[in-house]
């Protein structure tokens, strides 16, 4: 991922398995991934931090649900009652020391 925004919602409440799987975000170096739940650390890869959703995240997400919601017949307040995590690369260029120019 270089950049834009994914939010995942897991919102089939019947599904146990997790709503992401080994080594997410392998590869990130831009871009913020959105996960409504709790994401196990060991599962993201080694480009990718993990925080929660501050204020500011939140009104992005916000947005996008209530548009979703709207759409899809959803309810807005079920889906944003459950906290999200924030993944997020944290090196811009984690190959660089690959390339030779």
């Amino acid at each position: 991922m270089a950049g834009g925004a994914i939010i995942l919602l897991g919102l089939n409440e019947k599904d146990e398995r997790e709503i992401i799987g080994n080594y997410c975000g392998v590869g990130m170096h831009g871009g913020t991934i959105y996960v409504r739940g709790c994401v196990d650390g060991c599962k993201l890869g080694k480009e990718v931090k993990q925080a929660e959703a501050d204020d500011n995240d939140m009104d992005f997400i916000g947005a996008y649900i209530k548009k979703f919601s709207n759409y899809f017949n959803h309810d807005y307040h079920s889906i944003m009652n459950r906290p999200f995590i924030k993944l997020y690369a944290y090196n811009k260029r984690p190959y660089g020391n690959l390339y030779a120019y």
